[in-house]
């Protein structure tokens, strides 16, 4: 289903942070490091923080006052108040230094403390994965050929298939014919019955290693090879080996339907827990005494290998830029999903959107960055960032809810509309209209939904759910004969708009997705009996 399962498809934005870490560099008048290859002489230098902190937030974060590590609440009071103001599909943004939360926003209709697809940012915690099995022994190195880690044989030999190695999947290097034109293998591997065999089967383009073309199914792959080498499906290796002893106990991890999970993409973790990733990788795989990583697996894999274009560079799995200093890197995913790590400056900066360009504030938050050291405190930029902090998570104010028109209800009020087969996967439709209240059941190809409808300008969260994350409803009538939806999956990334239009026996309905990769006009036909 295009609409309600959110490909994990990386759409590559300007970096949020580019600005902010080549300027703040030039404002401490730090020496940029530019040597590809260093071999510095203290942890710092090597990309991660000192591995003898005796500070592990396994539990939680400590936080403390933006000055503390540098930073203006007023600043960021500003930002966080302009986010809100302008309408920004933002989530959440989490500021940490040196270990400390500064920042802790959080935007309606996301609500605090719940889960958030990651979308491609799980590429680089599979990248992570492929090194917890190298640490235990599973695996040897990078260098494996993938058919000799997997059970699965592709359909038609290719000698060249059998030269393909896990390093060469990680670093999207594979010579599949696959993410030259956007993710079309994405979607035709997810169609498929067998999605690991139709990825075995993709063409290949070139010799692996050659060039660099963005496949999710790379990743596929990759998770059914750990899948089969660990014994355990590659969530359940996660849980053993990271997640429990960083403490992310609240995640979920879809597979396919033969258990094999989705190496590339739709990894929910809280704001907070995927910074615990950020921090893991700062200190160079170890976490609380324990190394959980190889020495070294941070340094070697986000280390630029490819250069996918004028701005992005490739390790395994991780983002790196050219404009921003030596050893930043992130985790990137659709939509707005960012891990960024700056090791330099001991810096998490952490992302969740439904469809933004984080680039969009990094003037804001570059502004807010004043100083390495420590800064006075100010408490009447303290007390005006609390206050722009709980007024983001609150949602507008209501408007008066309308009478529903009359042709609304006469029209469609309990009519099932049936629609044919479209690209939305929509079956059928359901409006029931009362005395200032709405909702409306949707039947799509894998699963139905309840959603009342807030006319007062409110979402109306759903007690039903898409893989365990409630969407949200509002709505507002264009004329006597035309319901706008806006359908907020929130923590599922996409958001869509459905003008309804009730035409008697018909119903048209015009779907937009947010983010400008989906749109469509379908018409649906009345039953001939209504329903209450």
């Amino acid at each position: 289903m295009r609409s309600l399962r959110c490909k994990s498809n990386v759409r590559i934005l300007k970096t949020a942070l580019i600005a902010l870490v080549s300027l703040a560099v030039a404002c401490t008048q730090e020496p940029s490091k530019t040597s590809p290859d260093p071999t510095p002489k203290n942890p710092a230098a090597e990309g991660v923080a000192d591995t003898s902190a005796d500070y592990w937030p396994t539990d939680r974060w400590r936080e403390g006052p933006p000055e503390s590590e540098g930073f203006s609440s007023r600043a960021l009071a500003t930002m966080v108040a302009e986010v809100r103001n302008k309408g920004l599909a933002i989530h959440s943004l989490l500021v940490i230094r040196r270990g400390t939360i500064i920042l802790d926003a959080n935007f309606y209709p996301f609500a605090a403390g719940t889960r958030h697809d990651i979308a491609s940012n799980t590429k680089s915690i599979t990248s992570l994965l492929v090194g917890a099995a190298v640490l235990h022994g599973k695996l040897k190195g990078l260098d494996q050929p993938i058919l000799g880690l997997i059970h699965e044989r592709p359909s038609q030999p290719d000698p060249r298939k059998a030269r393909i190695t896990l390093g060469d999947l990680l670093a999207m290097r594979s010579g599949l014919d696959c993410g030259f034109h956007g993710e079309s293998e994405l979607d035709g591997m997810r169609a498929s019955g067998n999605w690991v065999q139709t990825a075995l089967d993709i063409p290949m383009r070139s010799e692996p290693d050659a060039t660099i073309g963005y496949c999710s199914p790379n990743y596929h792959l990759v998770s059914k090879a750990l899948q089969d080498i660990t014994g355990m499906p590659m969530a359940a290796f996660a849980q053993r080996t990271v997640f429990s002893r960083l403490g992310i106990n609240d995640y979920l991890w879809p597979s396919d339907a033969k258990g094999v999970t989705h190496g590339w993409g739709d990894l929910q973790l809280k704001t907070r827990d995927l910074a615990k990733i950020g921090y893991l990788c700062l200190h160079d795989g170890v976490w609380d005494g324990t190394r959980i990583l190889p020495a070294g697996w941070i340094a070697r894999t986000t280390r630029p290998l490819s250069k996918y274009n004028a701005t992005d560079s490739y390790g395994f799995g991780w983002w790196t830029h050219p404009q921003s200093p030596a050893g930043f890197y992130e985790g990137i995913g659709r939509g707005g999903q960012r891990l960024s790590i700056w090791p330099a400056k001991d810096l998490i900066v952490v992302f969740t959107g439904g469809g933004f360009e984080p680039g969009d504030i990094a003037p804001m938050l570059l502004g807010a960055y004043k100083a390495d050291t420590a800064l006075l405190v100010d408490q009447l930029g303290v007390e005006q960032l609390r206050g722009a902090l709980a007024m983001a998570a609150q949602p507008p104010p209501a408007t008066v809810i309308p009478s529903v028109p009359s042709e609304a209800v006469r029209r469609a009020s309990g009519h099932v509309f049936d629609f044919p087969a479209n690209e939305f996967q929509l079956r059928a439709l359901t409006f029931f209209f009362n005395a200032g209240d709405a909702r409306v059941h949707v039947e799509l190809a894998d699963r139905a939904l309840d959603l009342p409808i807030g006319l007062d300008g409110r979402y109306r969260i759903s007690t039903d759910s898409i893989d365990g994350i409630p969407p949200g409803t509002r709505g507002v009538f264009r004329g006597d004969d035309e319901l706008v939806l806006d359908l907020n999956l929130i923590g599922k990334i996409n958001r869509y708009e459905l003008a309804s239009r009730f035409l008697g026996g018909a119903m048209k309905v015009d779907i937009v997705d947010s983010t400008g990769t989906f749109r469509a006009t379908v018409l649906g036909q009345r039953r001939d009996r209504g329903i209450r």
